[in-house]
């Protein structure tokens, strides 16, 4: 043991004691109170809050066994080598005076984060320890050298799950594989991911907010003929007050100017004999591309069709 602590030491000396200000940490404590330990905390191991690393300008604040008082607090930082890590100084009870102001031996070292971001504090969930500390459930020994493994803070949103199927729109609702779905906030996409063999996707750790959800495939076109022309005229003409629904007018508006019109019509004709189709300009590919709220919880079912620009009653079966 004896050995361990020398070599815990020996670490120590390649770590800069942070000087915290105390007029700017986000607690008080009493310092130089006759006596103190050290918490080490390798860069390699770096606290993390909801899985990743907290971040330069949060403040790491060691506190008694009863969470109230603060014993000693460090602004995090990362510096380049030869500084392995931070060190943290957690002072002990003033035996010379009646105020609690350190801890006691045998109490033991709590942990909280205060993170600029948020300006919220959290309490480590669990902390482990070195081999090499003065011992392995952080309870306070004066002088004593603790080196920390893991330090782990939970918190705040923590996120949800967005997720649902895309397939065909025809009758056999193939699985559209193989397909790119980007998640969208206003403007920005935020997160991109490709569907499973079944046609599924998610985006996990979402945030509460508005979305728009768009998809592509680089996949093969087809699927057009007579028939889709035929029913876009009879749609234009409401022909026995037949009418396309709502995603089958997005496939026939090949013009792609938002109006199902004659010109569709003709220009579906070219194409399926080889004629000039230059007004054709709707992508190979359309997509539905629901809008989703997350409000606090999951969002699931936010299923989504595809059809090829053109084929209106659904006859084509694109491949896996």
């Amino acid at each position: 043991m004896r050995y361990l602590r020398i070599a815990a030491l020996s670490i120590a000396l390649l770590f800069v004691f942070a000087q915290a200000d105390a007029q700017q940490a986000p607690w008080t404590w009493t310092a130089i109170t006759g006596n103190n330990g050290s918490v080490i905390l390798p860069y390699a191991n770096s606290p993390t809050f909801n899985g990743d690393a907290i971040q330069a300008g949060d403040w790491l604040g060691a506190f008694g066994s009863n969470n109230e008082f603060c014993v000693g607090a460090i602004l995090w930082e990362v510096n380049d080598p030869p500084q392995l890590a931070n060190g943290l100084t957690v002072w002990g009870d003033d035996d010379q005076t009646t105020a609690v102001d350190g801890l006691a031996g045998g109490e033991v070292i709590q942990y909280r984060l205060w993170r600029q971001e948020t300006g919220e504090e959290h309490i480590a969930e669990a902390v482990s320890y070195d081999a090499t500390s003065s011992n392995a459930t952080g309870a306070y020994v004066a002088n004593g050298i603790w080196v920390i493994s893991s330090m782990t803070f939970i918190g705040g949103d923590p996120g949800f799950t967005i997720s649902g199927i895309i397939s065909y729109a025809n009758t056999a609702n193939t699985p559209m594989t193989n397909t790119t779905v980007s998640l969208i906030s206003g403007q920005l996409i935020i997160a991109s991911t490709q569907t499973s063999p079944t046609g599924a996707y998610s985006f996990e750790n979402v945030e509460n907010g508005e979305y728009t959800i768009a998809c592509s495939t680089e996949k093969a076109w087809g699927g057009l003929n007579n028939t889709d022309g035929i029913l876009v005229k009879r749609h234009i003409v409401s022909y026995s007050g037949f009418q396309l629904g709502e995603f089958q007018q997005k496939a026939a508006d090949v013009q792609n100017n938002n109006v199902v019109n004659n010109t569709d019509a003709i220009l579906m004709q070219r194409k399926i004999v080889g004629g000039n189709t230059n007004a054709w300009s709707l992508p190979d590919w359309v997509f539905e591309k629901p809008e989703v709220v997350v409000n606090g919880e999951d969002v699931t079912g936010v299923n989504i069709k595809a059809l090829c620009a053109g084929d209106v009653n659904g006859s084509y079966t694109p491949p896996l």
